[in-house]
């Protein structure tokens, strides 16, 4: 299971994540890798690449399904959440809504998503939190 905070620095971060994976290339390389990591690291620069570019989409695209399977009354509140980096309370007062109701919205997002992450491997998201450095003692 991904913890929540998890699941935040991921849908903050999703459009620079996007943008990462969009500009990743193996150097000069137009060759095919087979994805096989050993356990000493990766054989070449382009393997790690590969992988990176590989487990960024998987990533990618577990957490936009679960974006996209967002119940309606939370899709807004995504919107200004984790795109327009609002609070609860500015949510609240927007949508004319308590704060309580904001805070058990955002759960369910987290929850949605993390729903649709969770389908991938361990291995997956090891894997991705390496690419951003983020050591797995942090979980």
């Amino acid at each position: 299971m991904i913890p929540f905070w998890a699941i935040d620095k991921l849908l903050y971060n999703l459009p620079e994540i996007k943008a990462q994976y969009e500009n990743l290339e193996a150097e000069g390389s137009s060759s095919i890798v087979v994805l096989v990591r050993q356990s000493g690291g990766y054989s070449s620069k382009t393997e790690k690449v590969a992988i990176d570019r590989a487990v960024l989409g998987m990533i990618i695209d577990a957490t936009e399904r679960g974006i996209k399977a967002l119940p309606k009354r939370c899709k807004k509140i995504y919107r200004m959440k984790y795109r327009a980096y609002m609070s609860y309370k500015e949510i609240a007062s927007r949508l004319f809504m308590s704060t309580k109701t904001v805070e058990r919205r955002v759960n369910e997002i987290r929850s949605v998503v993390g729903q649709h992450l969770s389908g991938l491997h361990e291995d997956e998201v090891t894997e991705f939190w390496r690419v951003f450095d983020v050591k797995l003692t942090d979980f």
